[in-house]
C-alpha cells in the first residue's frame, strides 16, 4: 500500500536539500556546516544550472529522502502493531 505522507515529506526534503545546495554553492556557508554541505553534495550532486541536471539532482535527493522516510515509517508502525 502506498502511503502518502512520506512521499510528500521526502518531495518537501528533496526542494529543501537542493536550495541549500544551491544556496551554499555560492559561498553563503554561515548558517550551514560544511559537512552538511558536503554529504548533500555527495548524496544528490553539485549545483548547476543546466535543467536535466536540476531535475536528476533533485530526484537523487527526492529518493534519498524517500528511502530515509520509509525507514522511520516502518519502525514507528512495529511499535504501533500489538
Amino acid at each position: 500500500m502506498i502511503k502518502i505522507t512520506p512521499r510528500i515529506n521526502s518531495a518537501i526534503g528533496a526542494t529543501l536539500d537542493r536550495l541549500y545546495v544551491r544556496k551554499c554553492a555560492r559561498g553563503n556557508y554561515k548558517n550551514m556546516d560544511q559537512r552538511f554541505y558536503d554529504c548533500l553534495v555527495k548524496e544528490s550532486g553539485p549545483s548547476t544550472n543546466n535543467l536535466k541536471k536540476m531535475v536528476s539532482g533533485w530526484k537523487k535527493a527526492y529518493f534519498a529522502n524517500l528511502k530515509r522516510n520509509m525507514m522511520i515509517y516502518n519502525l514507528r508502525n512495529q511499535f504501533r502493531k500489538k
